[in-house]
């Protein structure tokens, strides 16, 4: 295994990085092994002076042989023990990512901040506290096991023996025991002495932070313990040396009754009696801790907060927001998944696991993409075929190929707009931006890339003839192909072209196939570790990695961007929260972002947050590897996304964390909720952050933001939104918008209720259900603009079975009215049509009409016959094209003509032929 990872981290450029962490390990667990064992040597050392002559007992016939063991040999077995326990010792204590820490720990720097329980700065808690405690921790352990290897040996040699339903124990072994349980006792009083600054991280305070009955009880109760600890094992001696019993008991069992009283007792009776009756002034500084250290901890101490004005959206308002509008996403990310899977994955084998939302530059400027990455899924191979040939050597069943990128806020005939599509040849849109060619698409790196495989050799130069089955083309689906481009098997993986490689990586994967292939030659390269998270924490295992990553076409070809957070459970004040895949974590930042090649598997970290204390230690223990935030490449910077998972634990602590102080931190009359989302059928959906191009308020253009709104608890008003940017140089920053107090916002639940309350929308939603056609309503976008909030939602619809949903209609909303239509243009025009119907000729003098109109207004009267359809939809084409432009004056004229023709329409005698709208 060392072997071969150490090939591996050369394969990248990370020698050094493997050899300092190799390195570190080796030094740590040495250490700690030498201690434990140390101390087991000794022990039995001891055990061994009261061991008389060893001797074996060998029969020859009728002649019984006693031979003597020599000394050395025993002392050597005692010596082979204590190191394979010591070893085992330092390996459970300090296995994993904990010689890491201890390093971290070496190299450290001071904070420059401290809290105010006992003064220590912040570092002394991430990186000593631990370390020391889990040191402590170590010695103990060995001690235990100590006294357990004493007294099996003192058994073994009679020293300890029951005798005439007596036990009895010679003085020297009663001395041996109790020196060892007092050094035992000894240590546990240090360990709580140092416990004690652990009560700053696991408090019993108000949302599990420190509180009053940890100030002036458990503190205080950890001393008395401690104090204890030392007279019994003062205890313990005393009655070694006089060979009495009472005082080792009185001892230990003052020590035991100690730890019911100090440790249990004491802190529940002052909790309450003190603390109960009085809670709000007893905590209440306390309280002011947790809330200044939770918001440091997880970032919220800088955010910037606005208001969130609110007024009835207005015509002006509406229009005014348009051209922000126009480039909002409408598709959702599941609904273009589903709609990748069916109609770009070509052959059963390919797959979408995955689609993101990022912004590229093309003909109309910056507009955002929904991407997917076609990549290589071994269950949509037939049985037969998951042959060991086929999953390790074959090149079309070991690497995904290609991507697909679409714009998510257009559809055409309820389909999403390809800017990249198809595989051969890979279709490129003419408004695409031309990052989106690829020359290389071979995706050997991925999100779901599992399995290793062989690069190289005999089978590659067979890569052409790969022709798919008729099958393998769904009808309409795009274009048909018969072969994929060969792959360039010379830029990944590791060289495996000796027998001595071949048989490491035999012996690794434990496969035999390997060493008996033919297929293999002096060019061949092994490729393992081949998904993006595993890459990234085999590489950096000190950083804790999002499992979703953000691809970026660039440079012809693929190349993930994925998501590093720095986080610990020991920041002290903080409450804690449980964050999906990480753990439980009282401090959390996004501190770090990895790229990886799809192709190459080359692999970089550059740091977000170079403020961040966590992140500086580890850059000073790998300067090779955590590059400044001044190298990220410029493509890196062009497509940054702020973490939607650390957005959504920071949202979670906001629910509580966003009042003032303690006060109102205590009563929680002001705490909030992220809203789910509503749902047409079963039960709401949980809100994930949505990444949208939006002009927040005090901006001029559109920014690329992800953001989640907040509801009242037990309430469904709107009362805030949190917002984070993601465009350099702002990337980053946090906005809490929040809204008033009497302003009635509504939330996305009474949207929801709105939308399904409507009669029309209603009865349309059920015809289509009755139909037996899947209707989703999509995550709804709530946009702040100037100084109303305006509300728009997607409805997909699908086949029940092999659903390829389409963007069929989209629904607006003030808040107050609802409209659906089929483009979110046309649904605005909905929206507004009864207020357009309204206005007064007063507020339409001066609008030019026709030149046939007696005063230059249009008379609003239909063509003779059955012409009038034709003009109605030119008055409609008409309003709707000087909505785009944002003319509402002359889209209200047309939109007034629009009914003063239909209006007509209806008036005319049955007679004249006239076909009326409704019979249509």
């Amino acid at each position: 295994m060392l072997y071969t990872d150490h090939l591996w981290f050369g394969e990248l450029g990370y020698t050094r990085v493997f050899w300092t962490r190799l390195i570190a390990a080796f030094a740590v667990r040495f250490i700690a092994a030498v201690l434990a064992g140390a101390l087991i040597y000794v022990n039995l050392v001891l055990v061994l002076r009261r061991l008389g002559p060893v001797r074996l007992r060998r029969r020859y016939g009728n002649i019984e042989i006693a031979e003597q063991v020599p000394r050395l040999y025993v002392a050597g077995g005692a010596l082979l023990i204590a190191i394979f326990g010591g070893w085992w010792l330092a390996t459970l204590q300090f296995g994993g990512e904990w010689p890491l820490q201890v390093w971290a720990w070496l190299r450290h720097e001071p904070w420059g901040t401290a809290e105010p329980l006992f003064g220590r700065d912040l570092s002394f808690y991430i990186f000593t506290l631990p370390v020391l405690l889990r040191s402590l921790d170590h010695v103990l352990v060995a001690l235990f096991w100590s006294l357990l290897l004493v007294a099996i040996g003192y058994s073994l040699i009679g020293a300890v023996r029951v005798e005439q339903n007596r036990f009895e124990i010679d003085p020297y072994a009663q001395r041996h025991f109790a020196g060892v349980a007092a050094a035992f006792l000894c240590f546990m009083a240090l360990r709580f002495v140092a416990s004690r600054y652990a009560i700053a991280v696991h408090g019993t305070g108000v949302s599990g932070a420190v509180g009053y009955t940890d100030v002036h009880a458990r503190l205080a109760g950890h001393w008395a313990l401690a104090g204890l600890a030392i007279v019994a094992a003062a205890a313990l001696v005393y009655s070694a040396r006089r060979s009495l019993w009472a005082p080792a008991a009185t001892g230990i069992g003052l020590f035991a009754i100690g730890v019911g009283i100090f440790g249990y007792a004491w802190p529940a009776i002052v909790q309450q009696l003190q603390v109960q009756p009085n809670q709000l002034s007893r905590e209440r500084p306390y309280i002011a801790w947790n809330l200044e250290f939770t918001r440091r901890a997880f970032g919220l101490d800088a955010v910037e907060r606005a208001p969130l004005t609110y007024e009835a959206a207005t015509t002006e308002t509406w229009t005014s927001a348009l051209p922000m509008l126009r480039k909002l996403a409408l598709w959702d990310v599941d609904q273009l998944q589903d709609g990748y899977t069916q109609v770009q994955s070509f052959r059963g084998y390919y797959g979408f696991t995955d689609v993101d939302f990022d912004r590229y530059r093309t003909s109309r400027g910056i507009e955002q993409v929904g991407v997917g990455v076609r990549e290589f899924q071994q269950q949509g191979l037939d049985q037969g075929a998951r042959t060991w040939y086929n999953l390790h050597l074959r090149p079309e069943f070991t690497r995904g190929y290609g991507a697909v990128a679409a714009r998510v806020n257009v559809a055409v005939g309820g389909a999403p707009e390809y800017l990249l599509s198809d595989m051969t040849p890979i279709q490129v849109a003419p408004s695409a931006a031309s990052t989106l060619a690829h020359s290389d698409p071979s995706i050997y790196y991925g999100e779901h890339t599992a399995d290793w495989i062989v690069l190289g050799g005999e089978e590659d130069s067979r890569a052409n003839a790969i022709t798919p089955s008729p099958a393998d083309t769904p009808s309409g689906a795009g274009p048909q192909y018969s072969a994929l481009p060969a792959p360039d098997s010379a830029r990944s993986g590791v060289p495996i072209g000796s027998f001595l490689r071949v048989l490491a990586f035999a012996w690794r994967f434990g496969d035999h196939n390997l060493l008996f292939t033919r297929n293999l030659d002096s060019d061949s390269r092994i490729l393992f570790h081949r998904t993006v998270l595993e890459r990234a924490q085999r590489t950096a295992p000190f950083f804790s990695w999002d499992a979703d990553a953000l691809p970026v076409i660039v440079d012809g070809r693929v190349k993930w961007v994925l998501d590093g957070y720095t986080a610990s459970a020991t920041f002290p004040m903080s409450s804690r929260r449980v964050v999906k895949d990480i753990g439980a974590v009282n401090y959390l930042r996004g501190s770090v972002k990895a790229t990886v090649d799809a192709v190459t598997g080359e692999i970089a970290i550059y740091a977000t947050d170079e403020g961040d204390p966590i992140l500086r230690s580890y850059a000073a223990m790998f300067p090779a590897l955590i590059r400044p935030a001044g190298e990220m490449p410029a493509w890196v910077v062009e497509h940054l996304r702020y973490p939607a998972l650390l957005l959504q634990v920071q949202a979670d602590v906001l629910q509580q964390y966003h009042v003032p102080d303690a006060n109102s931190f205590y009563s929680g009359q002001d705490a909030w909720q992220v809203p789910p989302q509503g749902a047409t059928r079963g039960t709401p959906r949980p809100n994930e952050p949505l990444y949208l191009l939006l002009t927040m308020p005090g901006d001029n253009a559109p920014q690329y933001v992800s953001m989640l709104p907040f509801i009242a608890r037990e309430r469904q008003n709107l009362t805030a939104m949190l917002v984070a940017r993601n465009d350099a140089p702002h990337y980053g920053r946090l906005m809490l918008l929040g809204a008033a107090a009497d302003d009635q916002i509504k939330g996305p639940l009474q949207v929801q209720s709105i939308i399904e309350q409507d009669p029309e929308i209603s009865q349309q939603l059920s015809l289509w259900r009755q139909m037996g056609t899947s209707v989703e309503l999509g995550q709804l976008r709530i946009v702040p603009t100037g100084n109303s909030v305006l509300y728009i939602e997607p409805l997909f619809l699908a086949a029940q079975e092999k659903a390829i949903p389409q963007l069929h209609r989209v629904l607006v909303s003030d808040g107050i009215s609802v409209a659906m239509a089929e483009t979110l243009d046309r649904a605005i025009v909905a929206l507004h049509a009864d207020a357009v119907s309204a206005t007064s000729d007063t507020q339409l003098d001066g609008i030019a009409g026709p030149p046939d109109s007696p005063d230059g207004r249009n008379t609003g009267l239909p063509p003779a016959g059955d012409a009038w359809p034709a003009e109605a939809l030119r008055l409609y084409d008409e309003a709707e094209r000087h909505l785009r432009n944002g003319d509402f004056a002359a889209f209200g004229s047309s939109w007034q003509r629009l009914r003063d023709v239909l209006q007509r329409a209806a008036q005319q005698p049955a007679g004249r032929g006239a076909q009326t709208p409704a019979g249509r």
